[in-house]
């Protein structure tokens, strides 16, 4: 059995080196995420502010800066202030990542 400092220090590792694994979906990513963010949360005592964890998540995804005002565009270019505007952030992430999973073309296939 792990000691303590073993489990917190393994939520932190988890928690600082999240990235996205190589063909793993937006929303497989997500639901990960937020399993690390608790782990972070009860076994280590870490809370992360909303602007924080926003951040950690353009990472993860490798999105590049100059992209990052497409995602942030419903909170006008800044970083989510509180609870609600990261609840709202990771639903546009969501659906920004579908359209990329999927493709323009994709999306149109089912137009004639």
């Amino acid at each position: 059995m792990p000691l303590e400092d073993e489990t917190n220090l393994r939520a932190l590792a988890d928690l600082y080196g999240f990235q996205k694994l190589p063909h793993e979906n937006i929303d497989t990513m997500l639901t990960r995420w937020e399993i690390v963010m608790q782990r972070a949360r009860t076994r280590a005592n870490i809370n992360i502010a909303p602007h924080h964890a926003a951040w950690m998540l353009l990472l993860a995804l490798r999105i590049p800066a100059e992209y990052w005002i497409h995602v942030l565009g419903p909170t006008r270019g800044k970083l989510p202030a509180n609870e609600v505007q990261y609840r709202s952030f990771t639903e546009y992430l969501k659906r920004f990542g579908h359209i990329a999973e999927n493709g323009a073309m994709n999306m149109m296939q089912g137009a004639t």
